[in-house]
C-alpha cells in the first residue's frame, strides 16, 4: 500500500476544505465559533469534570467517576502525545495563533470523550425517552459544533478533527465498557435484614 499517496490525498482534501471555509469566513460567525470553541478548552473541561464528579459523588453515582476520568484523561494524554509524535504545523489562515501542533485536535478528542460520556450517563439514567433523545441531540450538537469551530477558525485541518473524534470514541468506548463490567454492590439478603431488625 502506497502510504505516501494516501497522505498526499488526505492533505489535498484538508487544503481544499480549509480554503472553502476560508472563503466563507464571516466576522459574526467567527465570534460565535470562538465562544463555541471555549467548550473544548482544557481548563473549561477541567472545571466541568470537577463539577460532574462532585455530582456523581453526592448523587450516589460513584461508579461513574473513575471511568469518567479515564475517558477524559486518556483522551487528553492521547492528544498530547499525538501532537508530539506527528508535529504537524497549523493551517496558515488561522484566526488566531495556537502554539501547539495541529494533529490531532485536542478539542475534538476532549469533546467526544467528555460530552459523549455525559450523553451516555443521561441516556442510561433518564427514564423518559423524550429526555434521552433531547440529551442525545444536544450532546451531539455540542460535539459537532466544537469540532466544526476548530475548522471554521482555521486552527485545524479536517483530518485533525476527524482523528480527534476517532481517538475520543476509543476512550469513550473503553470507559463505558468499564462501567458495564463493574460488579454491583452486594445487597443484604432478607434473612440478614430481619436479624438486624430483631437485634
Amino acid at each position: 500500500m502506497d502510504y505516501t499517496n494516501i497522505i498526499g490525498q488526505i492533505s489535498n482534501i484538508d487544503l481544499n476544505f480549509a480554503n472553502w471555509l476560508y472563503a466563507l469566513r464571516d466576522h459574526l460567525w467567527v465570534q460565535v465559533f470562538l465562544m463555541v470553541s471555549m467548550l473544548g478548552k482544557w481548563w473549561v473541561v477541567a472545571v466541568i469534570m470537577l463539577a460532574v464528579s462532585a455530582i456523581f459523588y453526592f448523587k450516589d453515582c460513584k461508579k461513574y467517576i473513575t471511568p469518567f476520568f479515564i475517558s477524559v484523561g486518556g483522551s487528553f494524554i492521547t492528544g498530547f502525545l499525538g501532537k508530539i509524535i506527528w508535529q504537524r504545523p497549523r493551517p496558515l489562515a488561522a484566526v488566531y495563533i495556537e502554539h501547539s501542533w495541529s494533529f490531532p485536535s485536542g478539542h475534538a478528542i476532549l469533546a467526544m470523550s467528555l460530552y459523549g460520556f455525559l450523553i451516555y450517563f443521561f441516556w442510561k439514567n433518564s427514564k423518559k425517552l423524550q429526555n434521552k433523545i433531547s440529551v442525545l441531540f444536544l450532546g451531539l450538537l455540542i460535539i459537532i459544533a466544537i469540532g466544526f469551530s476548530r475548522l471554521y477558525l482555521g486552527v485545524h485541518y479536517l483530518s485533525d478533527v476527524l482523528a480527534g473524534y476517532l481517538a475520543g470514541v476509543f476512550w469513550l468506548w473503553l470507559s463505558i465498557a468499564i462501567v458495564k463490567n463493574q460488579k454491583p454492590k452486594p445487597v443484604a439478603t432478607a434473612e440478614v435484614v430481619v436479624k438486624e431488625e430483631v437485634l
